[in-house]
């Protein structure tokens, strides 16, 4: 056992175990909350954590505490410890090279960031700039929607507003789809820029389809655009076969003993319902 492990029986006290593990645990929910792709895959996350780097984080937080802390309380000494651990895991520094590239994208920060005139300027760093904000898009629609995805779920919304409900569960989907195409990168299995480019495209662009329908569809429920719709379609539909019939010389069989004038008054007035109707929703 190396010297810096065979003291760490000696220097851990006031409740050490349970502050370390306390204080990984709020790092990767940090995590988690600044890549909400990741929210349901903690255990994906936890496979990627180095764990000699993190040992000695916590080796080099006691050497700090024995040196400077001898005669804080214990209770500093445990705030301490908590804060730096938390704060060392909510950075990312503890992740494997997988982890930074898949969880962190890491090599698209760098590229994004790049500093000389010629990078300023070049396509690449516009490439990398519009992934980057794309992918800060869908971390922004994904911490929304994976709450809603849960209210979905609670009850029957999903029957009673089936468009919503298919547009939430597509950008939840996405949520899986964005890492895993990431995944296929890092390890070869897409080895094409531009395959992986139109991918990551191609989920911004469904994410974004999506969103904008989830919003319009709980505006016009909420409003009473939904039924209003339905109820225009329907007086449309009836004053074109009023019309029809008073034309026809039907109107026996469609509406009844009324003579033609009677059915055409009564087919251009659901036309005129349904078409303000239609001109209320729009204004709305």
């Amino acid at each position: 056992m190396s010297k810096r492990g065979s003291k760490r029986r000696k220097r851990r006290g006031f409740g050490a175990n349970e502050i370390i593990n306390s204080a990984i645990s709020e790092g990767i929910g940090e995590i988690m909350e600044n890549h909400p792709q990741f929210k349901q895959h903690q255990e994906y996350i936890l496979r990627h954590l180095d764990y000699n780097k993190l040992n000695e984080k916590i080796e080099d937080v006691y050497e700090h505490i024995e040196k400077k802390g001898k005669r804080w309380p214990d209770e500093k000494k445990a705030e301490y410890l908590h804060k730096e651990i938390s704060d060392y895991v909510a950075t990312g520094a503890v992740f494997d090279e997988a982890g930074k590239e898949i969880i962190l994208k890491g090599s698209l920060e760098e590229k994004a960031k790049s500093g000389s005139l010629f990078d300023i300027l070049s396509l690449r760093r516009r490439k990398a700039r519009n992934n980057l904000e794309g992918e800060k898009y869908l971390n922004d629609t994904l911490r929304a929607f994976q709450d809603l995805y849960t209210l979905f779920k609670t009850g029957d919304y999903a029957k009673r507003m089936p468009e919503v409900a298919e547009a939430v569960s597509t950008v939840y989907d996405m949520g899986f789809l964005d890492p895993a195409v990431d995944v296929l990168k890092y390890y070869g299995l897409i080895k094409d820029k531009r395959q992986y480019d139109a991918l990551k495209n191609a989920i911004i662009e469904r994410t974004r389809e999506s969103r904008e329908k989830v919003v319009s569809g709980i505006e016009a429920y909420a409003t009473g655009q939904a039924y209003k719709k339905a109820a225009a379609f329907i007086f449309g539909i009836a004053g074109i076969l009023a019309l029809l019939a008073s034309g026809a010389g039907i109107t026996g069989g469609v509406i009844g003993n009324l003579s033609n004038s009677t059915a055409g008054l009564i087919g251009v007035g659901l036309i005129i319902t349904s078409l303000a109707l239609f001109m209320l929703k729009k204004k709305k």
